[in-house]
């Protein structure tokens, strides 16, 4: 999968931009707070409909304006598409693929993968469940139409019931939903759960054979799912339904009193384990960074796995975050891959890679594509 070219209009410090990348490796550099991580992050805004900065669609709008556009063309092995979201603080959301509009952000997911690894990263091993949740789901949900569909289900019903549960006052009117909200929940959790697991698990042995070359076969991690079903080892999809809606029902009066949903996938949890201890609270700083960067390169096993063709990869500010060995080790992956890296030193990468590395210069929100670089021309510079 490759992105072709990337507009942006009155996004973040970018009043009208259009770039347009190589093929393969991508250095995006200038100093800070230059506009570099804005490219990153409409990259991945497109993708995955999700800023890996912000939950407020407001602040990525320029400084007096009302609203912003993104733009993309993106080919893989079969056709091109074209991607446009929009903003506007008055009249909301708008979303068309192929110039044809689409009633939900969400319905981007699939037509351009990316895998994002930025500082932020970090907090798969470093934060709570809740980011790590949100790693594999958009993971899967680039991957898997059938995760997505249940997980924008199980989201709606998990809001109303919650919604419902907070309501003591009113609670009565809507008793006689709650089977209703438990069959949803089971029937679209349990495909939640059993994927996850799947996932889980082919991640786990991915990322060991790379964590093995990082650390010299010094380390090794293993990766749990924490799921409703407890010890259970239950697998198949109409036992897991069984099972979670069972549990929905015996915990139906202790989710009233509480005021909130108690049972569910929305409280799994990942643990992370390095060499038997708990990696959030015994890995050192450069540990936790070896296996945040196993993982990413078991996600780029894991897309081709699954759709035969690798991610775009999208490394915002990582590279000074690395040491030499990781680093390095990182940057001899790339070869197949198409990636836009962000740095603030240009000298680290040149001489590095094949001709056909494109270096854009970022400056005060505008992108210039080098035109001396080796094999590029003054026709393929950013406009």
């Amino acid at each position: 999968m490759k992105l072709e070219t990337l507009h942006l209009v009155f996004f973040r410090n970018y009043v009208d931009q259009t770039v347009a990348f190589g093929k393969g490796i991508n250095i995006l550099y200038g100093d800070n707070a230059q506009g570099k991580t804005n490219v990153v992050e409409a990259d991945h805004r497109l993708a995955t409909g999700k800023s890996h900065r912000t939950k407020h669609l407001s602040d990525m709008i320029l400084h007096g304006e009302n609203g912003f556009i993104l733009e993309a063309e993106v080919r893989d092995t079969e056709r091109q598409q074209q991607i446009h979201l929009s903003y506007d603080g008055k009249t909301g959301k708008d979303v068309m693929i192929n110039e044809v509009s689409r009633t939900r952000w969400s319905e981007l997911l699939g037509l351009m993968h990316v895998l994002l690894f930025s500082p932020e990263t970090m907090n798969i091993v470093k934060g709570g469940p809740s980011e790590r949740r949100r790693f594999i789901d958009i993971l899967l949900c680039q991957i898997d139409a059938r995760y997505l569909r249940a997980l924008q289900l199980y989201t709606a019903t998990l809001r109303n019931k919650a919604a419902a549960l907070r309501d003591r006052n009113g609670f009565t009117r809507y008793r006689g939903m709650l089977p209703v909200w438990n069959e949803s929940m089971a029937s679209s959790g349990a495909y939640i759960a059993q994927r996850r697991r799947q996932t889980i698990g082919r991640l786990e042995t991915l990322a060991n054979c790379e964590l093995s070359v990082i650390s010299d076969g010094r380390e090794t991690l293993s990766m749990t799912l924490q799921t409703f079903t407890g010890k259970e080892a239950i697998q198949e999809i109409e036992a897991l339904q069984a099972f979670l809606l069972g549990k929905l029902e015996k915990n139906a009066h202790r989710e009233e009193e509480a005021a909130q949903c108690l049972v569910g996938v929305h409280r799994d949890e990942i643990l992370f384990q390095l060499n038997d201890s708990t990696a959030r609270e015994f890995a050192s700083q450069g540990q936790q960074r070896s296996i945040v960067l196993s993982l990413i390169l078991a996600c780029m096993h894991l897309y081709r796995e699954e759709t035969g063709d690798l991610p775009i990869l999208l490394l915002d500010d990582v590279m000074s975050e690395l040491d030499p060995h990781r680093r390095d080790y990182l940057l001899s992956m790339l070869a197949d891959t198409q990636t836009v890296i962000t740095t603030t030193d240009k000298l680290a990468f040149e001489n590095r890679f094949s001709e056909g590395t494109a270096y854009f210069e970022v400056r005060s929100g505008t992108v210039s594509r080098d035109c001396q670089e080796r094999g590029v021309s003054q026709e393929g510079a950013a406009s």
